[in-house]
């Protein structure tokens, strides 16, 4: 209603992917996590995004924090390559010395919900996107050692700064404050 002009074509992938079309130039603006951009990207921070291991309240997991040999029998739901959530679940396992093996890759984080409320295995995902009432039938694990936070960004091709990008970033910050999507920090 603010910019009748303003025409609005979404693109939904991960972080790497938008990084990459920012890059090329094939998008003018995207909420990326860690981005891994050129020189004629800027980079605002909006925050950082919590993320856990979740699993089913049936699948028989230690009440304490999990460790990574605690989780490397089960199969495992993530991002396809390249994704920040597949990243993150790496390096927690190498933290541990493990590499793991039984990881299956979805680029759907409802289907990943899915599967791990079925109790198919267990995920790594933003914690925003797990229903956290009473009779929820996740549960959030702890992690030790604690896991990694992506910090989200709204990037944009440098030329294109000036008052229209800069309603977008405060448009899409006023968002995410409602959504609660994202910490500061």
């Amino acid at each position: 209603a603010v910019y009748p002009a303003l025409r609005v074509a979404l693109v939904i992938d991960n972080s790497h992917v938008l990084g990459e079309k920012l890059n090329e130039r094939e998008l003018d603006f995207a909420i990326i996590a860690d981005p891994d951009v050129g020189s004629h990207i800027a980079r605002e921070s909006l925050g950082t995004i919590e993320v856990a291991w979740v699993a089913s309240r049936h699948m028989p997991l230690p009440e304490r924090a999990v460790r990574p040999t605690d989780l490397v029998a089960f199969e495992i739901f993530t991002n396809p390559e390249p994704s920040n959530l597949l990243f993150l679940l790496r390096q927690w396992f190498a933290s541990g010395g493990i590499e793991a093996t039984r990881i299956s890759t979805c680029n759907s984080l409802s289907v990943i919900l899915g599967l791990t409320k079925a109790a198919a295995g267990v995920s790594l995902l933003p914690t925003r996107i797990v229903p956290r009432h009473p009779r929820s039938p996740f549960r959030v694990l702890r992690a030790q050692p604690p896991l990694g936070r992506p910090h989200l960004y709204g990037a944009y091709q440098l030329e294109k700064a000036g008052a229209v990008m800069t309603a977008i970033m405060e448009m899409t910050r006023k968002a995410l404050a409602k959504s609660d999507w994202v910490a500061k920090g």
